[in-house]
């Protein structure tokens, strides 16, 4: 391996340093990296509420310069070469929480009986459990006010009713609209993603909130002090662009000046034609993109040039 680095270029060297970086910094995550949370929900019923359910989460209370969290949400994951049986089962042995959007749709999906089914099996995992109900019927039990009276409730599968224990959360979202992004300025929406969001955390939900309003100040910061150093930016270059305009312009008039003086040297050797192209050059084209500025110099030497040349004229037709 040394000698062949050895025979190779300079660029040869550097664009494989650069492949390396390049692999190492921006290689896409492996497929057996942890999420946070598996969503598992109706596609029928529930697909937007997953959606606006997982970019909420991955948007509340993050720090602006971090990456979100890795929620698993099938539409995301999925690839069609992939039996999905197998990466359903995957991606549940890699994920902390389960997130069930539940309903009675949810409820006789054969999918969703599946995740759940794996999901409770493990005593450990039935801790981390979190319900998100958003349509149909639940009642806490009279005896227990908090456990779920699994009787009168039709949200969970009926196979799965006795494993069931108390879920380590539950939020009630029957009277929200399925949107593609929850409003996070309604101060209902607002509290239960906190809840959420700081139960994924293994926080307190005032901790959360402690950390959103802390995010939410620097993100604020942020766009004041970007937005201000935009605005110095942009003035140090309209000022950069209109010294140079001005320093430009003072070149050309002192051209043009120069030039004057060239037509006046040509008018007293007696040729006024050419003084007359000489002060014409010295004078703005407005053709042109680069336009010169108007000097008086220019003026004199053309309207001399014109006189010199009408002179001669009447000169000649005298002689004649």
């Amino acid at each position: 391996m040394k000698l062949e680095d050895d025979i190779l270029t300079e660029d040869e060297r550097a664009s494989r340093r650069l492949l390396y970086w390049i692999t190492k910094l921006w290689k896409k995550k492996p497929a057996g990296h942890r999420f946070i949370a598996f969503i598992s929900y109706n596609h029928n019923t529930d697909s937007n509420y997953a959606r606006s359910l997982e970019y909420s989460n991955k948007k509340y209370g993050r720090k602006w310069w971090h990456l979100p969290d890795s929620i698993f949400r099938d539409e995301h994951y999925i690839r069609p070469s992939e039996p999905i049986g197998e990466t359903i089962r995957r991606a549940l042995s890699r994920s902390e929480y389960l997130i069930y959007l539940a309903s009675p749709q949810a409820a006789t999906s054969r999918w969703v009986y599946d995740e759940l089914e794996y999901w409770l099996s493990d005593p450990e995992r039935s801790k981390r459990f979190l319900v998100v109900v958003t349509d149909g019927v639940f009642e806490f039990s009279a005896q227990q006010k908090e456990m779920i009276d699994k009787k009168r409730t039709d949200i969970f599968p009926k196979a799965l009713v006795p494993k069931l224990a108390q879920p380590g959360l539950l939020i009630d979202f029957r009277n929200h609209e399925a949107t593609a992004q929850l409003n996070l300025d309604d101060p209902n929406t607002k509290a239960k993603i906190n809840q959420i969001v700081a139960k994924l955390k293994g926080i307190t939900p005032g901790e959360m909130i402690d950390r959103a309003l802390l995010e939410s100040r620097r993100l604020r910061r942020f766009r004041t002090i970007s937005f201000c150093v935009l605005i110095i930016l942009m003035t140090m270059g309209m000022t950069a662009s209109w010294l140079a305009w001005k320093q430009l312009n003072i070149a050309l008039m002192a051209e043009s000046r120069a030039i004057a003086q060239l037509s006046h040297q040509e008018r007293r050797r007696g040729n006024a034609t050419r003084a007359i192209a000489t002060a014409l050059s010295a004078l703005p084209d407005y053709d042109r993109v680069l336009k010169r500025p108007l000097s008086s110099e220019a003026q004199r030497a053309l309207v001399e040039a014109r006189y010199e040349r009408r002179e001669i004229g009447v000169l000649k037709g005298h002689r004649m």
